[in-house]
Order: structure tokens, then C-alpha cells, then sequence
């Protein structure tokens, strides 16, 4: 392909509060359009260019809008444009050095636990934000096995019950796992967990919840904590709302109480 001195248009737009200004054949875009290729490519061209090139995002509107006024795609597809401009392939793009991968191994000063930490320095980000390398914000950190936040589990998990140990132990791995969501279901089944295990009978968790308190195995207190878990678990399953890390870990902080207890 040869050269021809072209202009390029950067950022062009209309505000939503004018978009619907004028007539279906010329909307206010429109007008600004003829407006550019007045100056640039038509017979009144006022530079010396003969073609005006855009590099528009890759979505159905704006590509409607380009070539309802004459713009025609330069390459049509986006293989075809990495050939032409030198443009690294995907596997090019993943062998580039774009930051630095660190990996540790680490042993706890208390339990003597081991284990395995990575961190990845993002020096792109670091020129983009004009940031120090070694900040914080342009690291992410990952630890092996993952880890509750402050906190370990239960030590006493295995005197439970098998079947509230089972839920118990699903439910730290979705917390430890950031699935927060299921998480959240979670806690709402080891209440499930604990009425089946205590025969506790009800047509809902509500009813069972209140006849744990009947049946003199949790005070009203304990009731009322309980029942804040079960609005959180329906509120995950059925509104798909996603809890807060906070209000998991105060979750978590009610039922390992309850198993304990």
C-alpha cells in the first residue's frame, strides 16, 4: 500500500442532549461530518489532504455512523491489519516483557505452615501512571493455598458432625476464594445443615430457625443473629446480590460461634 496525505479524526462525538437535533437524513453528526470533509476532501478542500481515516471503536453504532457517510474499512479483518502494520500476534503479545514475575516460598513464624506467594510487577502500568515500579498498586500479589483475611478456621472442625463439616469447609473455600456469592449461599446451608443434623422440622429455614429457639437449643439472641444469615443467603440466591467482604467475615464470625457453641 502507498502513502497519501490523510487526516485524522481523534475524538468526535455528540452530546446525548443534542444527538436527536434535526432531520432523519441530517442529525447534528451528520452536519459536523460534512462540515469536516468540506475542509479535507471535497471539492472546497482548504489542505493539501485526500483521504480522512478513523480508528472507531469496534461496535455496531459508530460503525453505522462511519460508513453511512462514506467511510469504507481499511482492513477487513483484524488479522489482515496485524499483517500489514507489524502488529505482534497474540503469542508475540504473551512473550513480551511487560513486567516482572517474582515467586516465594514462605513459612509462618507461629503455625510454621508453609506457603506459596507470587507477585507481579505491571511495568506498563507503572509508565502509564507515571508511578513508582515497586507501588503497590502496580503489583498483584496471589498466596497458595489461599487464606482467610486475618483469621484461620475452625481448629475444632472435625469434632462436627460430618455433614455441617462437609458445608462448613465448601463455604471457607468459596470465602477464601473471593466467590463471595457463594459464600454467602453457603452460610445459609450450614443452618440447613445444623436443623437436619438436630431434626429440627419446619416448612422453611425461618420456621426451623424459631423452633431451634423452641426446642431450647439457641437463645433468642442467637435467633435473631441467625435470621440476619438467612436474609443474606436469600438475597444471594434469589436478587444475585453479592455481599460485601465485610458482612461475610461478620457472618462467618455468627456461625463459627454457633458451631463452637
Amino acid at each position: 500500500m502507498r502513502s497519501y496525505p490523510a487526516v485524522l479524526i481523534g475524538r468526535l462525538g455528540v452530546h446525548k442532549n443534542y444527538r436527536q437535533f434535526g432531520d432523519d437524513e441530517q442529525r447534528v453528526g451528520d452536519q459536523l461530518m460534512d462540515f469536516i470533509k468540506a475542509w479535507f476532501v471535497d471539492n472546497a478542500n482548504k489542505t493539501g489532504c485526500r483521504f480522512i481515516v478513523v480508528d472507531a471503536y469496534n461496535e455496531q453504532r459508530p460503525l453505522h455512523y462511519y460508513k453511512k457517510n462514506g467511510f469504507v474499512e481499511l482492513f477487513s479483518t483484524e488479522e489482515q491489519e496485524k499483517e500489514y502494520t507489524d502488529l505482534p500476534k497474540e503469542k508475540e503479545i504473551d512473550d513480551l516483557d511487560y513486567g516482572m514475575q517474582t515467586y516465594y516460598i514462605l513459612e509462618c513464624c507461629g503455625c510454621e505452615s508453609i506457603s506459596f506467594r507470587t507477585e507481579y510487577i505491571d511495568y506498563l502500568k507503572a509508565q502509564y501512571e507515571e508511578t513508582d515500579v515497586n507501588a503497590d498498586s502496580n503489583k498483584t500479589i496471589a498466596i497458595y493455598p489461599k487464606q482467610l483475611k486475618n483469621r484461620k478456621e475452625l481448629s475444632s472442625i472435625y469434632y462436627l458432625p460430618a455433614r455441617i463439616q462437609d458445608v462448613y469447609e465448601q463455604t471457607i473455600l468459596a470465602l477464601k476464594g473471593d466467590s463471595r456469592l457463594l459464600a454467602a449461599v453457603g452460610f445459609r446451608a450450614i443452618l440447613e445443615a445444623i436443623c437436619i443434623e438436630e431434626k429440627i422440622k419446619g416448612q422453611n429455614l425461618e420456621q426451623k430457625i424459631n423452633n431451634l429457639v423452641k426446642n431450647r437449643l439457641i437463645t433468642e439472641k442467637e435467633a435473631e443473629r441467625l435470621h440476619t444469615i438467612r436474609f443474606l443467603g436469600n438475597d444471594s440466591v434469589h436478587e444475585m446480590e453479592i455481599p460485601s467482604d465485610k458482612r461475610l467475615y461478620l457472618v462467618l464470625d455468627i456461625i463459627e460461634h454457633l458451631l463452637n457453641n
